[in-house]
């Protein structure tokens, strides 16, 4: 679909009839015509919509925004939230996420916060980049219909993220600590769950651990963490669940901080509650015509419909002082002592005192008090800032009209997008995100996985080209069980013919719980692991029967596990995974729970160079000098005697004399003595 450049339209809607009322529009620099239509609903809401003329000049459908909903008392001839708006056709070839209907505080389409960043796609889907990216991908894989995101920033890491839908519900996901996912309880999930009562919302604001949205009616509920009077109940007890703040009415604009929430009113008013206002909602003096507001780490700034930007600092009684040289602005976003504003010509200037992680996008790590544009940055739709936990992490991103983004500043965990991990001071253009698509099917819950491990593994083959073996192999047969104890598992067959023996994973099944657990991702790493060690002929035979014994020889003693046999595959899986992806849940640790004596709380690093050379398929140099002869393998493989790896190295030291002894599982009782040999170099 072809996109125009430019199309500023400004509207003055005088009354409304039953159907679609056509509006006058002008456009400028601009390759079509647009013109904006709106309708009054059966319970007072109004819609608005986008038609574009064609060549024989009928009006077609409406394009953008597919909805948006504003509340019954918006007065007649302001816009509220949406003043003016830049609207444009994307190219669904070259975009990555979705454009909605220009710059508005109320739809939030990209979002920033500690290590991570996500945004809203053309198509109505999310792309998260940053840390834990790759559970982002399958926590966004499932979400359609979305207008609208926001992200709690956090300065551990840990945060939750909501976004608004079409149908004005709300769905939100990460760490249930605290109560802020609004499920009543505290309980995390990685696939969003719905929030329960609300579906009338019009704006939605994720805080450090509160989360607070605007209804239609211009109420506003709140829920999470509540220590400093975030949720605006007068109290600072905390609230699993929705409730609405009293006193508050006809907000048509929302923002949260950390610890803080703000909403604009129809009359373009500031009200405030949390950390620096208050527990109970107050209002901000000297501020008048406010269109949209952003709460920072030290300080808020808001901006006027007539584009002048005014800030304050918190914890004082200071009136907002109005940013000198903007006077055209439709947008702000306000980090920890940085700044920046949306132009309505799509560009974006930044200021603030912090620049440490070259988030004003100047080039240059010194703070800087006078706005300055943003090289390179234009037609923009909206802007992000993060609130840093350090001084030096902090990054900004701008979503372009194209639908692609631009990002600067910290980036240690790929949260600019750029395929890096270096920092960059001036704009560096976001890669396009892999887009996970689940099955229409919501509650098909095994298609979803499979979903987003085909895209897991396409990203990380490359560096682990063991993974594409284990997933073509077990792909078909991986699905999602009830497991309330959340045990997944790898069952394996052996088969056992004459001299012929081979064993294969036969299935992998992941829990429910562990679906919907952070450690997902190591979870699923760890049994397509064991996917791999257990298949006969997907390894290279010696080298990888030299790394299962390594764990056998190193580990024989765990009494617990498996029934007495099976630790060292467990170890092996999970050196593999520490070497796939990095180590953030599970451990070798949790083996001491087990009673497994002499197992280390990590990986030691002769574990992962056996490992490391048997994957490239190198016989370890610790086989080649603790094995040599028939009768050292055969002692090693009697500590935990198992037919995958006994196939693996059944050919050494001239082969088996005899193969009659082997059956599935392995009998004690007929294995040769522990003083015997039954390979050929010990004379048959």
């Amino acid at each position: 679909m072809k996109h125009f450049r430019k199309a500023l339209v400004a509207i003055l809607i005088v009354a409304f009839g039953a159907g679609m009322v056509p509006a006058a529009a002008s456009a400028q620099d601009a390759d079509v015509a647009v013109r904006i239509v709106a309708r009054r609903l059966e319970d007072g809401r109004t819609e608005f919509g986008l038609q574009q003329r064609a060549a024989d000049g009928d009006w077609g459908e409406r394009l953008l925004p597919s909805r948006r909903f504003f509340p019954a008392a918006a007065a007649a001839g302001r816009w509220l939230v949406c003043s003016p708006i830049t609207p444009a056709i994307a190219d669904t070839d070259g975009g990555s996420f979705s454009l909605g209907d220009g710059p508005r505080s109320a739809d939030t389409l990209i979002a920033a916060s500690f290590e991570r960043t996500c945004a809203v796609r053309l198509d109505g889907g999310v792309a998260c980049w940053g840390r834990d990216r790759l559970v982002d991908q399958l926590s966004v894989a499932a979400l359609d219909d979305v207008v609208s995101v926001s992200i709690g920033d956090s300065s551990a890491g840990m945060f939750h993220a909501c976004v608004l839908h079409e149908d004005r519900t709300v769905s939100c996901w990460g760490p249930g600590d605290l109560g802020r996912l609004g499920q009543g309880d505290d309980v995390g999930h990685v696939l969003p769950v719905v929030v329960p009562g609300l579906t009338d919302v019009t704006a939605v604001a994720a805080g450090s651990a509160h989360t607070c949205v605007a209804h239609d009616d211009g109420g506003v509920s709140c829920w999470g963490y509540n220590a400093d009077g975030q949720l605006g109940d007068g109290t600072t007890d905390g609230n699993p669940s929705p409730e609405r703040v009293r006193g508050v009415s006809d907000v048509v604009a929302l923002t949260a901080g950390n610890v803080s929430t703000c909403g604009v009113h129809s009359d373009g008013s500031v009200a405030c509650w949390g950390w620096g206002f208050g527990t109970r909602p107050r209002k901000i003096s000297g501020l008048s015509g406010v269109t949209s507001v952003a709460v920072g780490w030290t300080y808020n700034c808001a901006v006027t419909g007539g584009g002048a930007v005014y800030c304050w600092p918190f914890l004082t009684t200071v009136q907002p002082l109005r940013i000198a040289g903007i006077d055209d602005a439709v947008e702000v976003s306000v980090g920890d002592r940085s700044v920046c504003v949306l132009h309505r010509d799509g560009g974006v200037s930044c200021f603030g005192e912090n620049n440490a992680a070259g988030q004003l996008g100047d080039g240059t790590t010194q703070g800087r008090l006078t706005p300055r544009r943003v090289a390179g940055v234009s037609e923009a739709v909206d802007i992000t800032v993060t609130v840093p936990s350090l001084e030096g992490e902090a990054h900004a991103c701008a979503l372009l009209e194209s639908g692609s983004a631009v990002c600067w500043g910290r980036n240690g965990f790929g949260q600019l997008g750029d395929g890096t991990s270096a920092t960059r001071l001036t704009p560096t253009r976001v890669h396009r995100q892999p887009a996970v698509r689940g099955p229409e099917d919501s509650a098909d819950r095994t298609g979803l996985l499979t979903s987003w491990l085909d895209a897991v593994i396409a990203e990380l083959e490359d560096d682990a080209p063991w993974l594409r073996s284990a997933w073509d192999h077990i792909r078909d047969e991986t699905s999602v069980t009830l497991d309330l104890f959340g045990l997944s598992g790898v069952p394996i067959s052996c088969g056992v013919s004459g001299e012929g023996y081979a064993c294969r994973a036969e299935r992998m099944d992941i829990s429910t719980v562990n679906l919907d657990h952070p450690a997902i991702l190591e979870v699923v790493v760890h049994d397509l692991a064991h996917v791999y060690d257990l298949t006969t002929g997907l390894a290279p035979k010696k080298p990888w029967g030299a790394a299962q014994l390594y764990f056998t020889a190193t580990y024989p003693d765990c009494p617990l596990v498996h029934d007495r046999q099976g630790v060292g595959r467990e170890l092996l899986a999970d050196t593999m995974r520490i070497l796939t992806i990095p180590p953030v849940w599970l451990g070798f640790g949790y083996y001491a729970v087990l009673e497994c004596p002499g197992v280390p709380d990590e990986v030691s690093l002769d574990a992962q160079e056996v490992v490391r050379d048997a994957l490239a398929g190198r016989v370890p140099d610790w086989y080649t000098r603790n094995i040599t002869s028939g009768a050292e393998l055969w002692a090693a493989l009697r500590l935990d005697p198992e037919l995958h790896a006994l196939a693996n190295l059944a050919g050494e030291f001239g082969g088996l004399c005899t193969t009659d002894w082997i059956t599935y599982p392995i009998d004690r009782r007929r294995i040769p003595p522990a003083g015997a040999t039954p390979f050929r170099d010990g004379g048959c």
